[in-house]
């Protein structure tokens, strides 16, 4: 007589999505027009449901089309203001004074164009901004 004995192991990694998760990631793939059209159809399969806030989206989206604040095209390169006078600007709002305002104006000056210190700090440096 003869036995083998024997263990085995098996892995296995399973997605399960509920109904509910199914439809939140369709709903959220949809585009505008396919969106509209999925939520007429579930109107219709679903009497309660009401749609009466498409006419406020329709006028809200083309006064969108028209305002001035929706200009993408000009909006879409870069500010001409430096960092220097950005933090300048902000620093004449921020209420600082005296000293403060003098070492906070003198960083500010002295950093490059991504916001880094542009020189080594020196003790001959640290010492004029001392007195």
């Amino acid at each position: 007589m003869h036995l083998n004995a024997s263990l085995s192991q098996v892995q296995s990694v399973q997605l399960n999505i509920s109904p509910k998760m199914k439809q939140a990631l369709y709903i959220l793939q949809c585009s505008a027009d396919e969106l509209g059209a999925y939520l007429q159809q579930q109107a219709v399969e679903n009497p309660v449901l009401d749609l009466d806030w498409r006419d406020s989206f329709r006028n809200r989206k083309k006064a969108a089309l028209y305002s001035a604040d929706s200009d993408f095209i000009n909006g879409i390169g870069g500010s001409d203001e430096s960092l220097e006078t950005s933090l300048l600007s902000q620093l004449r709002l921020s209420g600082y004074n005296g000293r403060s305002y003098f070492l906070a104006g003198y960083l500010a000056g002295n950093l490059n164009e991504y916001g880094y210190r542009a020189f080594p700090w020196k003790k001959s440096a640290m010492h004029d901004l001392s007195a």
